[in-house]
């Protein structure tokens, strides 16, 4: 059997094995067995192939792990990375009372949304957008502006 293939089949067992195991090491194997089989196929000597088999899953574990786990893994995202709602920091008008911690209206932008505060806001008083709810964007957490323009100052 020509060293070649070999290298192939010796590749193909790390990814196999990958799928068993999920440590996310064992692909980087299967790709330095493949690198290795590129020299095989070229004729060089063994002790190259190897060589290159160790160097090339060396280099590609060090450099491409953590990317390619992250890929994988379907990395998740930390808080501070996570996307600002697009309607934090504009400003509105309370069209229909709110309440504290019960769901109101506002007007932002000429839209209307279901809005919640920690205050009571009546009709036709002007607020901030500071957020949304983690579990239903579109419900946005407003505050009066008379109180953002308290805690600015303070």
């Amino acid at each position: 059997m020509e060293a070649y293939l070999v290298w192939l089949i010796i590749g193909v067992g790390f990814f196999l094995l990958e799928l068993a195991m999920p440590v996310f090491v064992l692909f980087f194997f299967g790709v330095g067995a493949w690198t290795a089989a590129l020299a095989a196929w070229g004729n060089q000597s063994f002790r190259l192939e190897i060589f290159i088999f160790i160097l090339s899953s060396t280099v590609t574990l060090l450099l491409f792990r953590r990317l390619m786990r992250n890929v994988f893994s379907g990395g998740t995202k930390k808080p501070e990375q996570e996307k600002k709602h697009e309607m934090v920091g504009r400003r509105g008008v309370a069209s229909r009372e709110i309440r504290a911690g019960q769901t109101g209206e506002v007007d932002v932008s000429g839209s209307f949304w279901r809005a919640v505060s920690d205050d009571d806001i009546p009709r036709g008083e002007e607020v901030s957008v500071v957020g949304a709810l983690p579990d239903d964007e579109m419900t946005l957490k407003v505050v009066p502006l008379g109180n953002l323009k308290k805690q600015e100052f303070t």
